[in-house]
Formats: structure tokens, C-alpha cells, sequence
């Protein structure tokens, strides 16, 4: 299945779709992760736009896309790794799961949720902060959360088996 009809199909039958895209290598790893961050950059477009309008001391629009395309695309990548290390020496003592599965894993769930932050991005750049944004916001974490432990599950039964 194409990537796109897997991250719809991510909301129906999360198990299955995690099953099948948690297997690969560290090059579908980094790909997965470069392409949320992309998605994050296109997502917080709105936001800028909205912000370089109603409060242009904080930056004009160029530069705010500027900033946050080195912040999404280069950074965000790095944090997500250094976040797939921190949670392979935490699940250590527990359960063998590789680094790789679970960077896969992560990855995964980031690029799987990210329908739900371009509805976060599209919020706050027509409503600004409020409500409504909040809870598209935890609509988001609620959907991370599942689809990590989903992940990690998965992961944990494929080194079990192994």
C-alpha cells in the first residue's frame, strides 16, 4: 500500500498497518522522519501566517518560514532520534526492544498522526489560540500515545519471537 493510504488506514487497523510498516531499515526510518518533518513545516504554515499579520514585530513572514523550515526539517529529525535513544535506554532494563524497531516505531507514529497536526496548524492559523485548538491538540496527543504504544507492543512481540 502507498504510504498515504497506510496513514489513513493507520486510524482504522493501527495493528496491522504497524505490523507491516515497522519492517524495513534505517533508511525507511530517516525517510519516515524527514517526511513528518515536512508535514510539521507545511502544518505551521497557517500559524505564521497569521502571526506575521496580527503581530509583525515578531517577524515577517519569510523569515518565519525560514526559521521554522530549519527548526522542522533539520532539528525536529535530530530530536526524534535523540528521543528513540532516550526511550531504547529506558525500555533496556524491561524488554530488548532494538533501537531500530523502535525508531521505526516512533517514526511511524509521527508520520501517522500527521493529519491531525495539519488540522492543528489550519486551527490556529484561522482561530488563533483557543479552545478549539487545544483540543484538536490533545485529539493529537491522545492518537501519539495509542499509536506509540501500539508500536512498542510490536516491537516487543518481534524481539520476543526472535
Amino acid at each position: 500500500m502507498s504510504v498515504t493510504r497506510d496513514i489513513l488506514a493507520s486510524y482504522r487497523r493501527p495493528r496491522e498497518v504497524f505490523e507491516r510498516r515497522m519492517q524495513g531499515d534505517e533508511g525507511l526510518a530517516l525517510t519516515y522522519v524527514i517526511i513528518f518533518g515536512l508535514m510539521v513545516f507545511v502544518s505551521l504554515l497557517p500559524a505564521w501566517s497569521r502571526q506575521s499579520e496580527l503581530q509583525p514585530e515578531l517577524g515577517n513572514f519569510p523569515s518565519l518560514v525560514y526559521s521554522g523550515f530549519l527548526g522542522a526539517v533539520f532539528l525536529a529529525p535530530l530530536a526524534f532520534y535523540i528521543l528513540a535513544g532516550l526511550i531504547w535506554v529506558l525500555t533496556r532494563p524491561f524488554a530488548a526492544i532494538s533501537g531500530l524497531n523502535i525508531r521505526l516505531g516512533l517514526f511511524w507514529v509521527a508520520l501517522a498522526t500527521t493529519p491531525l497536526l495539519l488540522l492543528r496548524g489550519l486551527t490556529e492559523g484561522i482561530m488563533g489560540q483557543s479552545n478549539e485548538l487545544q483540543l484538536v491538540a490533545l485529539v493529537w496527543l491522545v492518537a501519539f500515545i495509542t499509536f506509540f504504544t501500539i508500536a512498542m507492543r510490536i516491537a516487543y512481540m518481534r524481539t520476543k519471537a526472535d
